[in-house]
C-alpha cells in the first residue's frame, strides 16, 4: 500500500526537470514556456537542475523600436510638444493659483462672519472649489 501511495504521488508530481523554452517576440518582451515554440527563435532552459536555473539578460531592442538619427522635423516635432508642454503647465499653474485665490477668499468670508443661507451657499462653494483643486492640482 505505501509503494502504491507514493508511485501515485511521484505520477501527480509530474516530471521534476522539465524543459523550459524561452524566446524573444517581435515587440522585444521575453517569453517562457514548457511547450517548444513554433516559428520563432528560441533557446532551451532547463528547469529542474541546480545548474541549469534561469539566466536573466535584457532583450535585444528589434530594429523597429531602435532610435533613428534624429532629423531636422523630429528636432522640430520635440521642440513644438516641449512648447506645448510648458504652455500647459503655465496654464495649469494659472489655474490652481485662481483655484486657491478664491478658496482664500471664501475662507475669509466664513471667518469674518455671515447670516445663514449666506453660509452656505459659501460651505457649498468652498466644497466644490476643493473638489476642483484636490482634482486639477492636488
Amino acid at each position: 500500500m505505501k509503494h502504491v501511495l507514493a508511485t501515485m504521488l511521484l505520477l501527480a508530481c509530474g516530471p521534476i526537470g522539465a524543459q523550459i523554452y524561452e524566446w524573444v517576440d517581435d515587440e522585444g518582451r521575453r517569453h517562457f514556456s514548457d511547450r517548444e515554440p513554433v516559428g520563432v527563435e528560441y533557446r532551451r532552459r532547463s528547469g529542474g537542475s541546480p545548474g541549469g536555473t534561469l539566466s536573466t539578460y535584457r532583450a535585444a531592442v528589434p530594429p523597429s523600436r531602435r532610435e533613428a538619427e534624429p532629423s531636422a522635423a523630429s528636432s522640430r516635432e520635440a521642440a513644438a510638444r516641449r512648447v506645448a508642454t510648458s504652455r500647459r503647465r503655465a496654464r495649469l499653474d494659472r489655474h490652481c493659483r485662481t483655484l486657491h485665490e478664491r478658496l482664500d477668499r471664501i475662507r475669509q468670508r466664513l471667518r469674518a462672519g455671515y447670516s445663514e443661507p449666506t453660509g452656505n451657499r459659501l460651505r457649498a462653494e468652498r466644497h466644490a472649489l476643493n473638489d476642483a483643486w484636490r482634482r486639477d492640482c492636488g
